[in-house]
């Protein structure tokens, strides 16, 4: 927290990352999202939005996701809704190929 303090007072945008490593399961930080509920995935966006919105500092976050799957969209969807009411913003962050057409519809 100080050290985000430092670098916003410096004009320095701050942003926090956020490892959302989920395999191999015994190195995993958070869940597998497709037995998340939806209440689930909600709780989770609101806990991870209310760090970046409550710290004034903190310009924005980051989401280091391995491996995408099309199961975290409606996470993400979430997030991304919670952040835009305090009107922060976030980037995700996988490997090319868990990627796909289908995530973007």
């Amino acid at each position: 927290k100080a050290a985000a303090v430092k670098y916003a007072n410096l004009g320095i945008k701050v942003c926090l990352n956020f490892d959302g490593r989920l395999s191999p399961k015994d190195e995993a930080y958070v869940p597998d999202f497709s037995i998340l509920t939806e209440a689930e995935m909600e709780d989770l966006a609101t806990a991870m939005a209310g760090h970046v919105c409550k710290d004034l500092s903190v310009d924005c976050m980051g989401y280091d996701v391995e491996p995408f799957d099309n199961n975290q969209i409606l996470f993400f969807t979430k997030l991304d809704q919670k952040l835009s009411v305090c009107k922060k913003t976030f980037g995700v962050f996988t490997f090319a190929p868990s990627m796909n057409a289908t995530m973007w519809d």
